[in-house]
């Protein structure tokens, strides 16, 4: 079957920009590397589809048994999730088969309705048993070229001693989206700044835990701390520690930023403290507030995240602090709208 066919028997999708990495391993030491194959495929599309800050992975290992050439291309979606794996057999003394076999994969699974040069397909090796059921996501579904075989994932096992392939992933419903992402906990330390919570503008600290079943929703937990912020010229501070509960919605802006948007409510205490000659601590009061808020999560790697957020909180409970006795007065009390933000790195456990 030649290219063209293969490429009528694929989805129009187009999956780039990409970024190819190839593990050589037994008896693959001189087959070309990844610059070769990657100036291949440029070649074949017309045009240079790779880059390192790419959305999408396409990962390789090649290898060399006494059964022959073995390959298997696994692509990846910008949070690491697996799309979709192919693997590719070939015979012959030299890795020219095998590399022609990646590079015409590569190329079809980058853009199916390119034009693929079949000069790089090799026309003198036996094949020894070919398929073209399509596999997941249609995007790799291009079956390979003369003088290499490909076994469909979930159809039939590699031969012994060839890389074991990986379960078979969740299929592509177009090349900008990948579909449902795998639940992920995700992991924040993170900077926090507080203006209305107390007498003056607090910086404080914070963790949070966040699950994120799906693509568009997530749920978490979270600590804040905030430092204690001084009133009535130096008289009195107030602190506040409290813990966190959220439900946020995202929506994908582009390939490497989510925007989302959350509920929050949040319970803790206001530390209240007066300063004498003796200091005196009058304890802590309850706190309460809820609210809603907005997160922009930029992916930098597979696994980190820097995500910025803002919330407005409106306290439920809001604590009159007031001296009583001689020349009553009020000390301080919490704005009736609050405002919290902060900057973290978020660490992803797919």
């Amino acid at each position: 079957m030649g290219a063209n066919a293969y490429a009528q028997s694929v989805a129009n999708d187009v999956v780039e920009p990409v970024r190819l990495s190839l593990v050589r391993g037994e008896g693959a030491a001189m087959c070309p590397g990844p610059q070769v194959l990657e100036q291949r495929v440029a070649a074949n599309l017309g045009r240079n589809p790779f880059a390192l800050d790419a959305p999408y992975a396409l990962e390789g290992v090649v290898r060399h048994t006494d059964e022959g050439w073995f390959a298997v291309l696994s692509l990846r979606g910008r949070r690491g999730e697996a799309l979709g794996e192919r693997t590719l057999e070939a015979r012959g003394e030299s890795c020219d088969a095998i590399t022609r076999a990646i590079v015409l994969a590569i190329g079809l699974t980058i853009d199916p309705r390119a034009p693929q040069h079949t000069a790089t397909l090799p026309t003198d090796v036996p094949v020894e048993h070919e398929s073209a059921a399509p596999m997941v996501p249609p995007a790799l579904s291009a079956a390979a070229p003369p003088g290499s075989s490909a076994v469909p994932v979930g159809t039939a096992a590699p031969p012994p001693k060839c890389p074991a392939s990986r379960p078979a992933a969740r299929s592509m419903e177009n090349s900008g989206r990948p579909s449902p992402k795998r639940p992920q906990v995700r992991v924040m330390p993170e900077i926090d700044v507080a203006a209305g919570v107390l007498p003056s503008t607090a910086v404080g600290a914070g963790l949070s835990a966040v699950a994120r079943p799906d693509a568009h929703v997530s749920g978490g937990l979270g600590m804040l701390w905030l430092s204690e912020r001084s009133a009535e010229q130096g008289s009195f501070g107030f602190g506040l520690t409290a813990g966190t509960l959220q439900a946020c919605y995202w929506l994908d802006v582009t390939p490497r930023v989510d925007a989302g948007s959350c509920v929050i409510a949040q319970a803790g205490a206001m530390h209240a403290t007066a300063y004498a000659d003796e200091p005196l601590d009058p304890g802590q009061k309850l706190w309460l507030a809820a609210g809603g808020g907005e997160r922009v999560a930029l992916q930098l790697t597979n696994a980190v995240f820097l995500d910025v957020g803002v919330d407005l909180l409106v306290p439920v409970v809001r604590r009159d602090f007031r001296v009583v006795g001689v020349n009553p007065h009020r000390v301080f009390l919490p704005a009736a709208v609050a405002g919290v933000g902060h900057v973290g790195m978020a660490v992803n456990f797919p």
